[in-house]
């Protein structure tokens, strides 16, 4: 018996613990699907950043080309287009440089950044530039098109600048006014920019962010000694086309892919996968660069440790109700054998000794009925089964009544006399306790039968009584292991219930779960059900938010975990991961479900905090850039189907940088704080404000025409200039304003947004200027 226990508690081990495993590999599969999803998501939101910012670039590019003085064929003016550029330059702080080149490459004008700083180049230092690569590949462009460089390390003297610096320059030809050609304007964007963009947007993600050119060179890797190999004569190896040879191949034939190898998942898309429809027409030299997300294996090996320690507890907790149980059924079968076998041995004796009563468990008394129970006979077997010898019971020395333990005496008296009143001729009484020949208390079933006389008045009762003493002791240690089994399941710190399926009602909920959830019975002591104290409604759950388990389980027959929101007994919301895991009847209907719930409430209320994080710049606590270009998008989507206008605010802090040189940059956060929390008082509530970039801000403003964006941008300028800032005095900014068109898309809207500012700070500032869409 003992090996036969020992066998089925390891097997049963054993195949608890091949379903964890199963549940722990189905969670790691669940957590590396959703890796590859989460990680095309933000390779194509990555995806937009470069091509966002390189088309802000390009925009720049062709801004400047179009300045009045650069078209002038005489050439005069470039003085103003020289202090015109600086501003530029230091207000957008993208660019190394700006240059405009003439017909034979040499510098007209120059204007260098460095530090945070632009300047002139004087006309001494301006150099030939006839020889390089992008004067002599945009100026043969056609007219309005744009060169772009390999995206690469600026060199100085023919000398890698150090610290690396890198960089992308921008040319396109210019011509005049009358159609002749002026030469090529230059803009060596900083690509640092993308780079930090690419590394900030993962920080939140569980990996690093890659960037290649179309020959497999990394311009970004997580190890820095990877990077700009093609710059390096040592570093012509360190390509994916040599380290991965295979990954590149299926690159070359695939324009997106996602693997999983030895060290981590890894996926990878080239940049002309995200190429929108309105860039098509655009050359497009970063359309071959590829970007790619690895996420490397020791970040699946912890969330498989922290899966296997969150399910330790529960499989022990199991494997311990399984050896109790097991360990009781083994208990009981050895009681019943016993009893079958005391069973046996009365049957054999009975044929034996043809005596149904002799030598087996049952004794037979014959009883008077009068005072004591005087017994007229009984069984040779008594002294075997309870220690006296029948001769004493015969000698009149003791009656029935004599034996029997004082505090059931009453029960038995009272039960005997169902049958003088004739409602019965036999009973069976509930089971009470005699004192044995040696002092011990034995419990015995009794069914006893009465015999009449003539006049049908009970004489004498006949009863046989059987000793259930290890039974009753069975009965007393499977309540003990039940109050056992239970004890263990309130040490479990999860609230933990068993559900009846069909009426939804707790057949037991733990320590945990009444402490959470309060009683688990109505005032008459009906169980209640479990959405009435997890959810407080009389409706089972149902719909995406709250899937009730119980249908679940039903349908599938399987485990499931979800998430449901639950009031505690004070009223207060909870969110809990219920993990249901299905209970089989004989034959194999589910008819109960076991519930955990784990308390996940920190986890959901950080995970709303990051998503508000993710939307708002955190000095104005506006919305920031990413958020402005998703609601505007939206809000353009919106216009065009319900006719409705959509207007655009876009405002400047005048003079700010000279705000920071004087006050300091604590004050010129300040400004900025304030002038956030000013323009919302002022604002609509249907109208959103963003931060745009520095000291730039954009209102947008739904249903909205001219006449309303105009006094909108005017009351905003003039609360502005009203306002005594706390540590800068007054301030001032200057606006532009538009309404969009039908054919507009977000770069013409904010196109035309950024000229109408651009035209109110060269007005003098402080001044409001509304471009009307033609």
């Amino acid at each position: 018996m003992v090996l036969r226990f020992v066998l089925a508690f390891g097997f049963g081990g054993l195949l608890l613990g091949l379903v964890f495993q199963v549940m722990i590999s189905r969670e790691l599969d669940r957590t590396e699907n959703q890796l590859f999803s989460d990680s095309l998501f933000l390779m194509e939101r990555l995806a937009g950043y470069i091509r966002h910012d390189l088309r802000e670039v390009r925009s720049d590019l062709r801004y400047l080309a179009n300045h009045r003085d650069l078209k002038n064929p005489d050439g005069s003016g470039l003085a103003r287009v020289a202090e015109d550029f600086r501003r530029f330059a230091n207000e957008k702080g993208l660019y190394d440089q700006i240059r405009f080149l003439d017909q034979t490459g040499q510098e007209q004008v120059r204007v260098d950044h460095r530090g945070n700083m632009a300047r002139i180049v004087g006309a001494g230092d301006l150099q030939d530039k006839s020889h390089r690569y992008y004067f002599r590949e945009a100026i043969n462009l056609p007219a309005n098109q744009v060169y772009t460089s390999p995206f690469d390390l600026n060199q100085e003297h023919h000398l890698i600048e150090v610290p690396l610096n890198p960089m992308i320059r921008l040319a396109m030809p210019v011509t005049a006014t009358d159609g002749r050609a002026m030469g090529a304007l230059v803009l060596n964007y900083r690509g640092r920019r993308i780079l930090e963009n690419l590394r900030e947007s993962t920080e939140a993600f569980p990996g690093e962010a890659l960037l290649m050119n179309d020959q497999g060179y990394y311009m970004l890797h997580p190890d820095r000694r990877d990077e700009w190999g093609f710059m390096f004569p040592a570093g012509v190896d360190q390509t994916m086309a040599r380290q991965s040879p295979q990954v590149w191949q299926q690159l070359t034939e695939q324009a997106l892919i996602s693997l999983s190898d030895e060290r981590g998942l890894l996926s990878l898309a080239r940049l002309s996968r995200y190429v929108e429809e309105n860039d098509q027409d655009e050359p497009c030299r970063e359309c071959g660069w590829i970007i790619g997300l690895r996420v490397v294996g020791t970040h699946l090996d912890r969330v498989a440790t922290q899966r296997r320690a969150e399910l330790a507890p529960l499989y022990l907790g199991l494997l311990l109700l399984y050896g109790i149980g097991l360990l009781t059924t083994h208990r009981v079968m050895r009681a019943r054998q016993a009893s079958d076998n005391k069973v046996a041995n009365l049957h054999r004796e009975i044929r034996e000794e043809r005596d149904a009563f002799v030598g087996g468990p049952t004794v037979v008394f014959k009883r008077q009925n009068r005072f004591g129970w005087p017994v007229e006979y009984v069984s040779p077997n008594v002294e075997t089964v309870l220690g006296y010898s029948a001769q004493r019971f015969l000698d009149h020395d003791i009656g029935y009544a004599g034996i029997i333990a004082p505090r059931f005496l009453a029960q038995v008296t009272e039960e005997t006399r169902q049958l003088t009143q004739g409602k019965t001729n036999w009973i069976e009484h509930t089971p009470y306790q005699v004192v044995d020949g040696h002092g011990r208390l034995r419990w015995l079933r009794d069914t006893t039968t009465s015999i009449r006389d003539e006049t049908g008045r009970i004489t004498h009762y006949t009863g046989y009584v059987n000793d259930i003493t290890d039974l009753k002791r069975v009965e007393q240690q499977l309540r003990e292991y039940s109050q056992y089994i239970h004890n263990v399941i309130d040490t479990i710190p999860d609230a933990t219930m068993v559900i009846n399926t069909e009426t939804y009602e707790l057949v037991y909920a733990n320590q945990a779960a009444r402490d959470i959830y309060g009683s688990t019975t109505d005032v008459v002591g009906k169980p209640l059900r479990c959405h009435q104290i997890s959810h407080g409604r009389d409706a089972p759950c149902d719909g995406e938010d709250d899937p009730c388990p119980i249908q679940t389980i039903l349908e599938t027959g399987e485990t499931c975990r979800t998430v449901h929101r639950h009031f505690d007994t004070r009223g207060r919301t909870l969110f809990v991961e219920l993990v249901s895991t299905p209970i089989f009847d004989d034959d194999g209907r589910v008819t109960q479900i076991i519930e955990s719930h784990r308390d996940v409430t920190a986890q959901v209320q950080e995970r709303d905090e990051l998503a508000e994080l993710a939307i708002t710049d955190p000095l104005t606590l506006a919305y920031n850039r990413l958020k402005f270009d998703q609601e505007l998008h939206i809000h353009l989507q919106k216009s065009r189907s319900s006719g409705k206008m959509l207007g655009l605010i876009m405002f400047d802090l005048d003079h700010f940088k000279e705000i920071n040189d004087t006050f300091g940059h604590d004050a010129g956060d300040t400004v900025l704080r304030e002038t956030a929390q000013l323009v919302r008082s002022n604002i609509r509530d249907t109208d959103i404000l963003a931060r745009w970039g520095g000291e730039e801000f954009m209102v947008l403003t739904p249903h909205c025409n001219l006449a309303v964006i105009s006094r909108i941008s005017e009351a905003l300028r003039t609360a502005i200039e009203a306002q005594p800032f706390s540590d800068a005095g007054r301030v001032t900014a200057s606006f532009g304003a538009t309404i969009m068109k039908l054919t507009d898309n977000s770069d013409s809207l904010i196109k035309r947004v950024d000229d109408a500012l651009y035209e109110a700070k060269h007005a003098g500032r402080n001044k409001v200027v509304v471009r009307e869409a033609k």
